[in-house]
């Protein structure tokens, strides 16, 4: 099956994050992506996979010291 790409706006949209989060993501390997001149493209399949993992929503908590 051929890769289909869609860009970070896409991403953002379907996973429900910003486009900046969509960018911190591909950065620390949670999502596929390659850089097409200037732009970022994703791979459709490890967006709907991470659209797929039941995520915690809201701010982690702080740790106490």
């Amino acid at each position: 099956m051929a890769e289909e790409w869609i860009t970070t706006s896409e991403a953002a949209r379907i996973i429900g994050v910003s486009r900046d989060h969509v960018s911190y993501l591909l950065r620390t390997g949670q999502l596929r992506g390659k850089k097409f001149a200037r732009d970022w493209m994703v791979d459709k399949d490890s967006v709907e996979e991470y659209a797929a993992k039941e995520r915690k929503p809201g701010p982690k908590p702080k740790q106490q010291t």
